[in-house]
């Protein structure tokens, strides 16, 4: 068979396209029989050359992207490093043969890419190896190969996509992208409305630098075309039906994006510039450029709300909140199939390559029970970071290159070409809604200053700044554009300027109107809450429920479905929870567990005369590392069939069609981003009880971040209450240093409640409570009247005139016709000493009983308000016989206890018989979690009778009151604090000042005021690694605990 007739199949083949096919067939036939005819030597060269132009058709695709002219300072991306000769360089290292092609474009340099000597203008056959669109087009020139595919992936805006693991997903980037290049992508209103973005987006930075010359406000200068790219990916959205947006961003053209994007009024961002003069108690929670909005941006007839979430300045830290929060509004919208909500999210150059986070994110994008169905990925690549140069910040030619383990495909732009950034915006966003998965626009840009605007660049780049300096602005080059193609004038675009320079300062004379009146302040304040407002749609409701639910629960999931074969463990445990629901006693933690989610997830009973409003019912999702079943074998929560791997998941198998889903998810093996996912869930429905389990307690090292600047401090920054709860495996029990700590001590320092003061008396309280006052006496008398407190009930939200009349009744300060100082500072005072907790920003436990666990998790949903919650959770407690409840611990009337004495209702050993009277205690053991059960069995072996042993559940907020009067009542007892962990870790510096306090103030008389401490010694390890010394050191703390 001769080259002539391979040449002769190839065209037979193009009538069916299956080009590759024939020629692989004739190729092999070609290799078996041997060249045996008469073709030419040209037939051979024709083979050769249309490979080689189909291997360039291959390298543009693959490398085009790195010939791209993607830097708006005229470089192309190759190892630069500031400080070498110049900043300019020219030849990029992974595509030379490419650069060498079109060095000279039009002229190409043939040889570069293996072709030397071809006719450019000869036709080959490439079939459907290169298609523009749908057109037909089978033969090709050099010339028309090279000039669709440098204007495709070589010029302002490229795409990289051959990592992309579909096919069908590849083909439609080529589809999409090997077009010919006409002169504009859009008519000329689209590319008005574009200037417009561009120039309002301009002097919107131009008037905060006038007006602020010596504030940071990282402004967007270098990256304007960023705005009209969000606008045209925004408003593509709305045309695929996307309904909402969670976007997320860094602090570089926040403010920008706050006001021109979603309508923040300018009035506000002013104040924020000016914050911290007049009113001190007025304070903002955050600095302006990490706070976040809701807008709504209308399109013709459809409209897209958008939240942008606040963030701390961690960069990429906001990251898996907005996925989680964009994934609970798919969930309580029912949006199954996920393209009516989606997630945004702004990046830096720096900040995507080098932190982990923006990976561990990525690496959810197509997991199940965390996917949202793509995410837009918008990085802003400065091309810098802070001082850093491309070269010494990352490995990799592109900021965007993580992506590529996920299968993204990656559309590269530059940023003063803001038709490119429209056009690859849009397409990321028909890109998303096809194919449900993330995507990623590199907006290539500069930044104009330096990191902030009082940081200057020229000390370490002072090449590119001299570059810089001399650059137009996008502003100023797309103007001229429009202008040079008599698509604008350029007296429409000065009235434009005169116009929103007019409107800036319009806006900035009133901003004082935005700052908010002693009385909205009063009104939003606790102390309004005290007076009678109150937004929560939750209500107080018990935490015990009764015996028929319960069993109604605790059958449910005791029983697997007919037919349903069970591993001989599992039906063991089946077995076993079901006797506990006859029997009702034997309880253990994982029961009373599945017991609060399963009674948490049941509606309302009609027959029993529950109400909607009074029984409420909550979905429940339990996130973590194999927390299905749980790292100790305990929970079983989803069920498999042992012969066809079948699940089943009892909880949602109670009552159906009239309860909460129950959600339960193993996760990939991250902390950062699953925690981070959570909380922003937690975010969008209080009715929901979001938990996320770490596989040990000390895991959260992972996750600092997550806890500290989005968790505990989300509420005080942002006005972002969350009620995420936290399982942390915690205890000491010899397996070594990192399976032993939940690092509770970390938790307790981050509480904000005041060691030495009660709730009501400290500092911040005593400077509210005055600024209240003040807020109230408007007129500055010295006292209040009615008349002065009706008009500052009246105007709360959700009172009436009706409602002001009855509340003025009802507070004893309303009662006199004056009302003095000290009668508010006693009254507001005592408001807060009764609700603390509400003013706190978190809840820790260390809970030694079931029951009590059972309640807590109820509590979570059935408190007015959201407050984070962090349980140290048990290990070895989990199978523990002693440590068991009964339901009767769980009924109606039953509640979760702060405090637990010897004695008390709530304690489940309940052996108080041999213990001398509580007047005769010469020791009260102060403990918390699963040391109690050591103690408790010490003192039964050595049979002491003088020792009481109270167990603290909740350790914050500390329970002043509640412990206080435990103390009470063995008055002549030494106090000794008792813990597992090292002094300088755990609770002991969290608790002692605490109760010093509670004791000065609330237990007078008493012989004993002073705390001791027992446990392990100070140590830079959380424990020892070995089981001999553990056993030690634990038989030394019980040893000393019951010392004479």
């Amino acid at each position: 068979m001769n080259l002539g007739a391979i040449l002769r199949g190839l065209h037979k083949g193009v009538a069916s396209r299956s080009w590759g096919r024939v020629w692989r067939r004739s190729w092999w036939e070609y290799e078996e029989r041997g060249f045996h005819g008469t073709s030419e030597a040209s037939d051979i060269t024709l083979v050769s050359q249309t490979l080689k132009i189909a291997s360039l058709v291959d390298a543009f695709r693959s490398r085009g992207h790195f010939v791209a002219s993607l830097d708006p300072l005229g470089r192309t991306l190759g190892p630069l490093v500031e400080g070498n000769d110049s900043v300019e360089y020219s030849e990029p290292v992974n595509a030379k043969d490419l650069f060498e092609l079109l060095k000279n474009y039009p002229a190409l340099n043939l040889e570069a890419v293996g072709l030397k000597g071809v006719d450019p203008d000869r036709r080959y056959f490439l079939g459907d190896h290169l298609r523009i669109s749908r057109a037909t087009q089978l033969f090709w020139t050099v010339n028309e190969v090279v000039a669709l595919l440098r204007g495709s992936y070589c010029g302002t805006t490229t795409v990289e996509h051959e990592h992309v693991v579909s096919q069908p997903a590849k083909d439609w980037i080529r589809l999409m992208v090997e077009r010919p290049q006409a002169q504009s992508l859009f008519p000329p209103p689209y590319q008005q409305r574009i200037l417009h973005h561009l120039l309002y987006t301009d002097y919107f930075e131009r008037f905060l630098a006038k007006k602020f010359q010596a504030s940071k406000r990282f402004g967007i200068e270098g990256c304007e075309s960023l705005i009209p790219g969000l606008f045209a990916l925004i408003e593509r959205a709305a045309e695929t039906g996307v309904e909402a947006i969670e976007l997320g961003m860094s602090h570089r053209g926040r403010l920008n994006v706050l006001h021109t994007l979603l309508s923040k009024p300018l009035g506000s961002i002013v104040t924020e510039f000016k914050s911290g003069g007049d009113h001190q108690f007025l304070r903002v929670g955050d600095v302006k450029y990490h706070l976040g909005t809701r807008g709504t941006l209308f399109f013709g007839d459809k409209s897209v709300q958008i939240s942008l979430s606040p963030n701390p300045s961690h960069l990429e830290a906001v990251d898996p909140v907005v996925l989680g929060k964009t994934r609970a509004k798919q969930f309580f919208k029912q949006d199954h199939s996920r393209r009516q909500n989606m997630g945004l999210l702004l990046h830096g150059d720096a900040a995507f390559s080098g932190l982990g986070l923006a990976a561990e994110v990525m690496q959810l994008s197509d997991l199940p029970e965390y996917t949202t169905g793509g995410t837009i990925h918008v990085i802003i690549n400065n091309q810098i970071g802070f001082t850093t140069d491309p070269k010494l910040a990352r490995s990799s030619p592109h900021p965007s290159d993580v992506a590529k383990g996920v299968g993204a495909p990656i559309f590269h732009c530059n940023g003063d070409d803001p038709e490119g950034v429209v056009q690859c915006c849009r397409l990321a966003v028909d890109w998303r809604q096809r194919f449900q998965r993330d995507v990623v626009v590199d907006l290539v840009c500069y930044r104009r200053h330096g990191h902030n605007e009082q940081d200057d660049p020229r000390v370490t780049q002072p090449l590119t700044y001299q570059k810089i300096l001399n650059h137009p602005t996008a502003l100023q080059i797309y103007s001229q554009k429009l202008l040079n193609e008599d698509i604008i004038s350029q007296d429409i675009i000065d009235r434009w300027a005169s116009e929103v320079e007019t409107k800036f300062e319009t806006e900035y004379v009133a901003a004082d109107s935005c700052a908010p009146t002693l009385h909205e302040w009063l009104a939003s304040n606790w102390q309004g809450e005290a007076l009678g407002s109150s937004s929560s749609k939750r209500y107080l409701q018990p935490t015990g429920v009764d015996l028929e639910t319960l069993q109604k629960v605790g059958r449910a999931i005791s029983t697997p479905p007919p037919g349903f074969n069970l591993h001989p463990d599992v039906a063991s445990l089946l077995k076993a929870r079901w006797q506990m629901m006859e029997s009702g006693v034997g309880i253990d933690w994982a029961m009373a567990e599945a017991l609060a989610f399963g009674s948490l997830l049941l509606h309302a009973d009609p027959t029993k005369g529950q109400t909607v409003e009074q029984n409420r019912h909550f979905s429940v999702r339990l996130s973590g590392q194999d927390c299905e079943r749980g790292t100790f074998n305990q929970r079983h929560s989803v069920l498999y069939d042992q012969t066809t791997a079948r699940r089943y998941i009892p909880l949602n198998n109670v009552w159906l069609g009239h309860q909460a889903q129950f959600l339960v998810c193993n996760s990939n093996l991250s902390e950062a981003a699953v925690l981070g996912f959570e909380y922003g869930f937690s975010l969008e429905n209080e009715n929901s009880l979001i938990i996320w389990e770490a596989q040990f307690g000390d895991f959260t090292n992972n996750a600092q971040s997550i806890i500290d600047n989005f968790i505990v401090s989300g509420e005080e920054k942002w006005m972002t209450p969350t009620g995420l709860v936290l399982l942390l495996p915690h205890g000491y029990d010899g397996q070594g240093p990192e399976h032993s700590s939940g690092r509770l001590e970390r938790f307790l320092q981050l509480c904000n409640d005041d060691p030495d003061h009660l709730p009501g008396f400290g500092p911040l309280h005593k400077h509210q409570i005055e600024a209240g006052f003040t807020a109230a006496d408007k007129d500055g008398k010295g006292y209040l009247t009615k008349a002065d407190l009706k008009a500052v009930i009246e105007p709360m939200k959700g009172i009436n005139a009706e409602r002001a009349e009855i509340l003025m009744q009802e507070l004893d300060i309303g009662q006199a016709d004056q009302i003095q100082r000290q009668d508010w500072d006693m009254f507001m005072a005592q408001w807060m000493r009764r609700n603390a907790e509400k003013d706190h920003n978190l809840c820790v436990v260390n809970i030694t009983t079931p029951a009590n666990f059972f309640h807590v998790l109820r509590r979570q949903m059935n408190r007015p308000y959201s407050k984070p919650l962090v349980i140290m959770s048990p290990k070895y407690l989990l199978h523990h016989k002693p440590c068991v409840s009964k339901l009767a611990d769980m009924v109606t009337g039953t509640y979760f206890r702060r405090v637990i004495a010897d004695g008390d209702p709530a304690d489940n050993l309940r052996n108080t018989h041999d213990l001398l009277p509580r007047k005769d205690a010469r020791r009260l053991l102060i403990c918390s979690g699963k040391i109690f059960y050591l103690l408790s069995n010490g003192r039964r072996s050595r049979k002491v009778r003088d020792i009481a042993i109270v167990r603290l559940e909740q350790i914050a907020p500390f329970p002043f009151d509640r412990l206080a009067m435990v103390i009470n009542r063995y008055p002549k007892a030494q106090l000794v604090w008792v813990q597992e962990e090292p002094k300088n870790m755990g609770a002991w510096t969290y608790v002692q000042p605490r109760l010093a306090t509670a004791v000065r103030e609330l237990c007078s008389h008493r012989e004993f005021t002073e705390l001791h401490f027992i446990g392990r010694a100070t140590s830079a390890t959380t424990a020892t690694g070995s089981f001999q010394v553990h056993q030690q050191e634990t038989r030394a703390i019980i040893d000393s605990a019951f010392s004479v």
